[in-house]
């Protein structure tokens, strides 16, 4: 249950770039379009938040 918890937690960190970057467009008046939401590298942060997740779950796994 805890493992659970600490992975949706972790993914709820990666998706966090995209969700405030449309609040923001949203507060400006535009619509948010796929372009406006991944031209500042918040793709990058994501897929570099859920690979250091897996990472470290190997690592604290202990096993080769």
């Amino acid at each position: 249950m805890m493992s659970r918890l600490i992975r949706w937690f972790s993914v709820t960190f990666g998706v966090l770039p995209f969700a405030l970057n449309a609040l923001l467009l949203y507060s400006k008046g535009t619509f948010p379009t796929w372009n406006l939401l991944f031209s500042k590298g918040e793709l990058l942060l994501a897929s570099t938040a859920i690979a250091a997740d897996a990472v470290g779950e190997v690592i604290a796994s202990g096993q080769d």
